[in-house]
C-alpha cells in the first residue's frame, strides 16, 4: 500500500456496510453516496462503479464489510497509484451505552469535504482519542461559535422532551442510518427534525443517540459526568427496523 493515494494522501473514498447472514444492509443508499461523492470529487466514474459491485460481496455472513476506492493521478511528485480493495471484519460490534465529553473546535461547520466519506479521517481519530484521554468513550464536536456536528463515527440525534432532532448537513457526514431514520420517521408520523443545535440545547437534553451503519442505534449514559436518560432510543430502533 506503500504507493497508494490514499495512503499518502488521504485521497480515497470509502464505504463501510453491515452485512447479516451475508445480506448488505442498505446497500444501494451505500452505493448511490459513493457515487454522488465521487462525481463531486472527481473520481473516475468506472473506478467508482468497481467499488459499488465490490459493496455487495463481502467477504463473510456477518460483520462489516469495507471497500476503499483510492484516486488515480499521477500528477504530483510521489502521486501514488489508485486502487479499489476491500476489507473484512468478522462479528458485529455491540451497541454499549457511552459516555461522551463535548470536544470544542473539532466541528467545522464550513468544510464540505467533511461531507464526504473520505480517507482523510484524521480530525475523528484525534477527536476519540482526546476524548478517551478525558476519561469519556467519545467525543462530541462542537465549533469555535458553539454548534454542535456529530460524533467520531456516528451522526448524532438530540431529545428535547419528546422531540428528537437531529444536526442539518453542514460540514458533518450525511449518514445512511440517519437518512433512513429521517425518511422512514416522517412517513410514520414520527418525525425527526433537522435542526441546528448549540451547546445551550445540547445541555438540556433529555437523551442522546449515535447512529451508524456499524452498530444502528446507540444509546449515550452521560455527556460531560451529566447522566442521561436510558431506554428512550426503542422508538428509533422501531424505526430504523421498518416496523
Amino acid at each position: 500500500m506503500e504507493d497508494d493515494r490514499s495512503f499518502l494522501y488521504g485521497d480515497g473514498l470509502f464505504e463501510t456496510v453491515r452485512v447479516e447472514g451475508g445480506r448488505v444492509r442498505f446497500l444501494e443508499r451505500h452505493r448511490s453516496r459513493l457515487r454522488r461523492s465521487g462525481v463531486a470529487l472527481g473520481f473516475d466514474e468506472a473506478h467508482i462503479e468497481q467499488g459499488c459491485a465490490m459493496l455487495g460481496e463481502p467477504d463473510g455472513q456477518d460483520g462489516l464489510w469495507r471497500v476503499t476506492v483510492s484516486r488515480r493521478d499521477r500528477e504530483i511528485a510521489f502521486g501514488g497509484s489508485g486502487r479499489v480493495c476491500g476489507r473484512w471484519r468478522p462479528g458485529l460490534p455491540l451497541a454499549e451505552p457511552l459516555a461522551l465529553v463535548t470536544m470544542p473546535g473539532f466541528y467545522l461547520p464550513g468544510d464540505s469535504l467533511a461531507e464526504h466519506k473520505t480517507t482523510s479521517w484524521m480530525r475523528s481519530v484525534e477527536l476519540r482519542r482526546r476524548a478517551r484521554i478525558l476519561g469519556a468513550d467519545d467525543g462530541v464536536s462542537v465549533s469555535e461559535d458553539g454548534r454542535v456536528g456529530e460524533c467520531s463515527a456516528a451522526n448524532l440525534l438530540v431529545l428535547l422532551e419528546e422531540r428528537w432532532i437531529t444536526p442539518p448537513v453542514k460540514g458533518i457526514l450525511p449518514g445512511i442510518t440517519r437518512e433512513v431514520l429521517l425518511e422512514r420517521g416522517s412517513q410514520k408520523g414520527r418525525l425527526i427534525e433537522e435542526v441546528e443545535v448549540t451547546q445551550e440545547v445540547l445541555a438540556r437534553a433529555r437523551a442522546l443517540a449515535l447512529v451508524s451503519t456499524g452498530v444502528g442505534v446507540q444509546e449515550a449514559r452521560s455527556l460531560d459526568g451529566r447522566a442521561l436518560e436510558l431506554g428512550r432510543t426503542s422508538g428509533l430502533k422501531v424505526i430504523l427496523e421498518g416496523l
